[in-house]
């Protein structure tokens, strides 16, 4: 399976720390996305192949926006080294 990297080819995808703009734009792929799925039914194949690269995408921007907030949080907080 090839992975998405288009998903995180511009920095401002993942880089900043307002995440009410990371829900909406989850939102908005949301609610079309389940489109053509049945409450408590098996999921088909055929949706499965159109819909997982959104996927993939979707957890590889998720991992970079992880970084960058840890990254964020804790860059002021590097153990300094005393001799």
């Amino acid at each position: 399976m090839e992975m998405n990297g288009e998903a995180v080819a511009d920095p401002k995808v993942y880089q900043g720390t307002d995440i009410d703009v990371w829900a909406q734009e989850a939102y908005e792929i949301g609610i079309t996305l389940y489109d053509g799925l049945e409450e408590n039914q098996p999921v088909p194949q055929e949706y499965i192949d159109k819909h997982l690269s959104t996927a993939y995408s979707q957890i590889l921007v998720g991992g970079y926006r992880l970084a960058y907030i840890l990254d964020y949080i804790f860059n002021d907080l590097q153990p300094t080294i005393e001799s």
